[in-house]
């Protein structure tokens, strides 16, 4: 009984809350020449891409792990995976925030309804929905030059597509709210 006396509780300080880190509203928005859907917080986040995934058409096995360790490393590493889905190299860079909860921003090569369904909530391509059943707009961004309901070039290898990809990882957030960067 001595010893219980003798102890004194221990104050912690209240943890504080984190960080909103989700747009709890997502709707479709255009910002200059883009148009958006999802978290577009994630604009202001580290971003990078992953170079592997620009080098090739068809993509041998060699490749396709290459893209999946740059990309994780990318995740790991805290930043946002910037990624297509209109190559193999691309769609496996995609998948890896999938398999680690982090978010990504993905460049389309049409519109969202072409991609994302009437209800825009279907996961970009088959292999994506083995890790997460349809789209999160709370956790991902979703970028496209194209108008919403317009079809684009959904599935074909874009040189317009990976200059907006690069630029999206490498240009000042206020860059893209200005749309003032060339990407083509």
């Amino acid at each position: 009984m001595a010893i219980l006396t003798l102890l004194k509780p221990i104050h912690f300080p209240p943890v504080p809350e984190p960080p909103a880190e989700r747009d709890p509203k997502p709707r479709i928005m255009k910002l200059g020449k883009l148009w958006l859907y999802g978290n577009v917080i994630l604009l202001d986040s580290n971003r990078s891409c992953s170079e592997v995934a620009f080098t090739a058409n068809e993509a041998s096995q060699k490749l396709l792990e290459s893209a999946e360790r740059e990309s994780e490393e990318i995740v790991l590493c805290g930043k946002t995976l910037v990624c297509g889905i209109h190559s193999d190299l691309h769609q496996r860079a995609s998948i890896v925030p999938l398999r680690w909860g982090a978010p990504r921003i993905v460049v389309l090569g049409s519109g969202f309804y072409n991609h994302l369904g009437p209800n825009l909530d279907e996961e970009l391509f088959k292999a994506a929905r083995l890790w997460r059943y349809e789209f999160d707009p709370l956790t991902d961004l979703v970028v496209s030059k194209y108008e919403p309901m317009e079809t684009g070039l959904s599935g074909k290898r874009s040189r317009g597509t990976d200059n907006l990809i690069r630029r999206i990882a490498s240009a000042s957030v206020g860059e893209i709210l200005r749309g003032t960067f060339e990407y083509y």
